[in-house]
């Protein structure tokens, strides 16, 4: 029961991440269209469908094509990128749920974590996620100093999280697993990068 839960927890986590690159492609390649947002909502169904049910390659769909490529993402990732489609629909920007100092945040520890998993650090950070004791209380201060600084919507994705190793409801018992992957490392460093690219134009889209 609990790896039938962990499978389907992962499945929705890759095709939630597959639907959101699409989205922002497709917003991408409709900006001129006025009705772009409806566009992109009216083909979700068609996406779920295409990405979760219809095999493209042995038999295999597209999200376990891709979860087979990448593995397991977090489930910070997961209710990260939810929160980040109900934004896109609701005409509220990205920088609501990943203020910049948060983005700051977020791509210096991951550089530190993948720097000691890469050997360049000689403390491996990662190691330390199978010690749960002492980075469960480090996460959980983590957690309350995002809500009183930076952001209480990631704070609240990460507390989540934080449950959800509790119950262990992914297959890796490390909780950096839970926590952390390279799309929100990735996700951090766009959008720090973002306004420098842009050059003070203001984006057509809300992301």
């Amino acid at each position: 029961m609990a790896s039938a839960l962990a499978n389907l927890i992962a499945d929705v986590n890759v095709g939630t991440a597959l639907l959101l690159v699409a989205i922002l492609i497709m917003q991408w390649v409709l900006l001129p269209c006025k009705n772009a947002k409806r566009i992109t909502l009216y083909l979700l169904p068609v996406l779920a469908i295409l990405f979760w049910l219809i095999p493209i390659y042995h038999g295999f769909t597209l999200v376990s094509l891709v979860r087979g490529t990448i593995g397991d993402l977090s489930i910070s990732w997961l209710l990260l990128s939810i929160g980040l489609l109900g934004l896109y629909y609701a005409n509220l920007p990205f920088v609501l749920i990943l203020p910049r100092p948060l983005c700051l945040l977020l791509f210096v520890m991951g550089l530190l974590l993948y720097l000691s998993t890469l050997g360049v650090i000689n403390i491996d950070l990662y190691d330390l996620g199978y010690v749960p004791g002492t980075l469960f209380l480090l996460a959980v201060a983590l957690v309350i100093f995002l809500i009183s600084r930076l952001n209480l919507l990631f704070a609240t994705i990460c507390l989540l999280s934080l449950i959800s190793f509790y119950f262990k409801w992914q297959h890796s018992t490390n909780l950096w697993d839970y926590l952390f992957d390279p799309c929100i490392w990735l996700l951090s460093l766009i959008q720090l990068v973002k306004p420098i690219l842009s050059k003070g134009h203001k984006a057509a889209c809300s992301w």
